[in-house]
């Protein structure tokens, strides 16, 4: 079996694979979901990896244009890898800026990650008519970030963490929070459409299958 200290190189590494501009995207995504799953087994913090505080905290443009209400999942995304989100457009616009805020190998994971659920969300939402009016995207897309928030947290679960190493290695850290109070204005939950219930089941079984 794996030693911790064993688990935190290899967390660099597949880090490094992530990063490498020359890596297919299966690479790059398998890096990430292997990395994700060693920092949370072994229960490694960031601090372990990297000395962190408000001066190590970055941010990248997650999305150039994407759907406004894709900032719910987002925030679900952005949350299990330890970073806040923030938007820069209309709510219900489709030319949307998204931003990650969080320490440099938090934001490594959650990139591509968050590119690849956008191409899956836009084929759902925008290859087909199903979804035809703003309203059953917005209720779809509000499922689908419950769903996921929701099949993040037992992914966790499983795992058995006792509390305290559970907070130490998924949400957001404080100091990543302050930082965004402070410095810009984070992505928030706001009163949008009435739900249509078929569409919000739609997104909520479709955000619990989604596999990272």
């Amino acid at each position: 079996m794996m030693e911790r200290e064993e688990a935190i190189e290899r967390i660099k590494k597949l880090m490094a694979v992530a990063g490498d501009e020359s890596a297919t995207e299966n690479e790059v995504l398998v890096a990430i979901a292997m990395a994700d799953k060693l920092r949370i087994k072994y229960k490694i913090a960031e601090n372990e990896i990297k000395t962190t505080n408000s001066n190590d905290i970055e941010d990248r443009e997650l999305i150039e244009n994407g759907y406004g209400y894709y900032v719910y999942p987002l925030m679900a995304l952005g949350e299990h890898f330890r970073c806040e989100i923030a938007r820069c457009g209309r709510l219900n616009g489709r030319e949307v800026q998204f931003f990650a805020y969080g320490f440099s190998e938090d934001i490594a994971l959650l990139d591509p990650v968050a590119k690849a659920m956008t191409k899956y969300l836009n084929r759902v939402l925008f290859g087909s008519r199903k979804y035809s009016s703003q309203k059953m995207k917005y209720s779809y897309l509000v499922g689908f970030s419950e769903g996921l928030r929701e099949a993040l947290e037992e992914s966790v679960k499983e795992l058995d963490l006792e509390k305290k190493y559970e907070v130490s290695v998924v949400g957001v850290p404080e100091v990543v929070k302050e930082f965004t109070r402070t410095q810009v204005t984070p992505a928030t939950r706001t009163k949008g459409y009435d739900i249509d219930v078929v569409s919000w089941c739609d997104g909520f079984e479709s955000g619990l299958k989604y596999q990272i």
